[in-house]
């Protein structure tokens, strides 16, 4: 059995707790423990002072985290630590090893992962709790001052995490740490231009990645909503198809993960500021069936599809584009590679429009209430006496259009 077993203490690590608990024993790795005592350890059975975080590289003792945080968002590799904090108390807080804790909050400096020394990056296993393998004391490492960013994510994480216990306290907008860790990742990906799927991030154990990635998450409340349209302007522009005018194909893997059911409560002000960004900027299509949209936005939304704007105007598509191209109405039309071409109108140019075709009259129509034939309908439009506002000669279109209050003063 154990000569010695130390009680957990507040707010520590399961990791720090297992190291300290072999260098009180003398032990200069956790091998023997696993091999002879695993049965007696019984981590997280001390009444309120349950050490955090998942155990793993120890078949014996491996064990997710007791507070079910996943084992994506716990730094498993390289430990960190806050000199002064272990000068003061020579706790290994389970705070820092939270992927992107990366600074004291206590403190405001940046957490260290190498020995203030030698500089070698540290290792949980080592033969003593607060000392480096080059002999020196973990408690005598310089901080550099933390980045205002960072501290303020840390911050945030921290109050969150409340020393890692399961009681009420929650931050602000009432998120858990979970979510405020899953909107971490998800914003500090893709403001960091670090990857094209926020689940592709990698060496997040390095300290310095880590703090990159917590620093690009803060979108300052100030510059709210630039801040995000200027993200969300990049990942269109980097990392989805530039040449498609679809949500889900422009902006890539960002628009299914922001509308995953999970990311609901973390992200909603993201998903409401990316609404607004697509009533404000988005040009391209909006299908109705994109439920993943408010109706509201939708129906708001200034671009209209031209299958549905021709439907409502009872036009041929080609008229339509041929009325874009002459700059008669505003809108966009996309080549795609596959031959096949698509495009949009704006909302106030179809009601324009719609308004308009309400007032016109075909050919036929005007036969009727000039009581002429097609021959000299057609010898008026020569004589410059009737002007078509559509036809082969104008927009490609077969059908001859005219003004309605133009043919009532032919008739009067």
């Amino acid at each position: 059995m154990l000569l010695v077993r130390p009680r957990p203490r507040e707010a520590e690590s399961l990791r720090g707790y297992l190291l300290r608990l072999c260098t009180a024993n003398g032990l200069h790795s956790p091998d023997p423990i696993e091999a002879r005592w695993a049965d007696e350890l019984a981590f997280g059975d001390s009444g309120r002072c349950r050490p955090r975080g998942p155990m793993t590289g120890h078949r014996q003792l491996a064990r997710p985290d007791v507070g079910g945080l996943p084992s994506r968002y716990w730094n498993n590799r390289r430990p960190r630590y806050c000199p002064q904090c272990l000068a003061e108390d020579p706790t290994w807080r389970s705070l820092w090893e939270l992927v992107f804790v990366t600074e004291c909050p206590r403190h405001g400096i940046e957490l260290l992962d190498s020995c203030g020394s030698c500089t070698r990056p540290l290792l949980w296993r080592r033969p003593e709790y607060l000392r480096c393998s080059c002999g020196a004391e973990f408690v005598d490492s310089k901080g550099a001052p933390s980045a205002p960013a960072a501290v303020l994510v840390s911050s945030e994480l921290a109050r969150a995490w409340n020393d890692g216990s399961d009681g009420d306290v929650l931050p602000k907008d009432g998120l858990s740490i979970e979510e405020l860790m899953r909107r971490t990742w998800f914003l500090g990906a893709y403001a960091s231009r670090s990857a094209s799927r926020a689940l592709k991030l990698a060496n997040l154990f390095d300290v310095r990645v880590a703090r990159q990635i917590a620093s690009a998450a803060h979108l300052p409340s100030k510059d709210w909503p630039a801040a995000l349209f200027t993200l969300l302007d990049h990942v269109a522009g980097h990392y989805g198809r530039s040449e498609s005018m679809r949500l889900t194909k422009r902006f890539g893997a960002m628009y299914k993960e922001l509308f995953d059911p999970a990311s609901e409560r973390p992200l909603r002000d993201v998903r409401e500021g990316f609404e607004r960004y697509v009533e404000e900027r988005w040009p391209g299509q909006l299908a109705a069936r994109n439920t993943r949209l408010s109706r509201e936005v939708r129906d708001r939304h200034s671009w209209v599809p031209l299958t549905q704007a021709a439907a409502r105007l009872h036009w041929k598509l080609p008229r339509l584009r041929s009325a874009i191209e002459r700059g008669v109405v505003r809108g966009h039309i996309t080549q795609h590679q596959s031959g096949r071409s698509s495009g949009t109108i704006h909302r106030e140019d179809l009601a324009r429009l719609m308004d308009e075709s309400r007032d016109e009259m075909t050919l036929l129509d005007v036969c009727a209430c000039l009581r002429m034939g097609k021959k000299a309908v057609k010898a008026l439009v020569s004589a410059n006496e009737l002007h078509p506002t559509s036809g082969p000669t104008i927009d490609q279109c077969t059908i001859w259009r005219f003004k309605r209050f133009e043919v009532e003063a032919l008739v009067r």
